[in-house]
């Protein structure tokens, strides 16, 4: 009993695979949308790593200021920018809020200054 449940189940896969790959080349569309979420995903993966470090740079600091600016000098120049784009994060203080933005709009990260 179990080899026709078997041998019915690999020809639904191989239906299915063969309507799948009709033409096996996915279209221009398709492959920039894919490049697109790509860019995003690696640029947000970005700012939460700068956001991240950061925060530990504030946290650490004994001075007691928490002047972006000079922050970020202590940081790799790799990190401060978006990795799709090569533009500059913006980094913005909103009273107790810290807000690390992508220039190109692939998105934000926010935390806490104590």
């Amino acid at each position: 009993m179990t080899r026709p449940v078997s041998l019915l189940a690999l020809v639904a896969l191989v239906g299915m695979s063969a309507c799948s790959l009709r033409s096996g080349v996915p279209d221009t569309d398709t492959v920039e949308e894919i490049r697109e979420e790509l860019d995003r995903t690696a640029c947000r993966n970005r700012l939460d790593d700068l956001a991240f470090a950061l925060r530990g740079l504030v946290l650490s600091d004994t001075t007691g200021s928490t002047d972006p600016a000079r922050l970020c000098v202590l940081l790799d120049d790799s990190l401060l920018v978006c990795p799709a784009t090569g533009g500059r994060y913006l980094i913005e203080e909103k009273g107790d809020e810290w807000v690390v933005r992508c220039p190109a709009g692939h998105g934000s990260e926010s935390f806490e200054v104590p």
